[in-house]
């Protein structure tokens, strides 16, 4: 059912946009979506799939079960929040570069679906939890009454606005489930408040700022796209996990993905750098 529920919700905009545009505007959307969708379903996706195995080991144990979820929560998070706010600020180089100037209309789809392919990643990130806990049905029903809202709301925009207007609202529906699915967590675990905050609030900082960075020195004037979205790219990678790391040690270096990557890579470091 969740399956099928997902299904509707991935394709129902497009069913909308094919019966109220063009060929070549539902042509677009289509390309936009899947190519906005790409880092979700080819990166998040395989990784949240691994965490059913993972979790049910520990899920006797409602803490330790808490803190897994929270620390994958902190890793997904960093992925989903950097990939969807660094795809929208250079989406208009992103477009031409990979699909061509050809199609250039689809940027302004494709900007509003990098941000619903970061929210995906974080609802993503739950389905195995419900599955551990045994609340399968509960999951259920709340991808319906997602669907259930979801459907007349893009009718709406279909038919009384423009169709970047239904990226919008389709994005705008699912930051509203994040916040319905994570509440609805919050009620039925161990897992508290503070502890989800806590998990999130530094990649969202981290990669407002390099949204921000990348926004203000991007080069207006350079009309060769592949060396402008080198350069943002470049400047994003650089931004954002010096903004995290930076924002990890004000906090005081807690547990978590930061500590845990700065761990790993300190000792690959020392096995192939300096016990040689």
């Amino acid at each position: 059912c969740t399956n099928y529920m997902n299904y509707l919700s991935n394709r129902t905009d497009e069913i909308i946009i094919g019966g109220v545009s063009s060929t070549s505007t539902m042509g677009h959307y289509h390309i936009a979506s899947d190519l906005a969708m790409l880092p979700t379903r080819e990166v998040i996706l395989p990784m949240t799939r691994a965490l059913v195995p993972t979790f049910s080991k520990i899920s006797h144990d409602g803490s330790e079960l808490a803190k897994a979820f929270c620390g994958t929560f902190n890793f997904i998070t960093i992925l989903s929040t950097s990939v969807a706010l660094g795809l929208f600020v250079v989406a208009e180089d992103a477009v031409i570069v990979l699909l061509g100037e050809q199609w250039v209309a689809s940027v302004p789809f494709f900007k509003w679906l990098a941000l619903y392919g970061g929210l995906e990643g974080l609802v993503l990130t739950t389905d195995s939890f419900f599955i551990v806990i045994n609340k399968q049905k509960l999951l259920a029903f709340l991808n319906i009454a997602r669907v259930v809202i979801l459907i007349p709301t893009l009718i709406t925009a279909g038919y009384f606005a423009d169709i970047e207007t239904i990226a919008i609202t389709r994005t705008g529906i699912m930051l509203l489930f994040v916040f319905v699915i994570y509440f609805t967590i919050l009620r039925i675990s161990s897992i508290s408040l503070s502890s989800l905050i806590a998990a999130i609030w530094r990649p969202l900082i981290a990669s407002g700022i390099m949204a921000v960075v990348v926004s203000e020195f991007h080069d207006h004037d350079l009309t060769l796209h592949y060396l402008s979205l080198a350069r943002d790219v470049i400047t994003g990678a650089l931004v954002f996990p010096l903004a995290l790391c930076a924002l990890w040690l004000v906090s005081g270096r807690p547990d978590g993905a930061e500590k845990t990557t700065l761990k790993i890579g300190w000792e690959q470091f020392n096995r192939r750098v300096l016990k040689r």
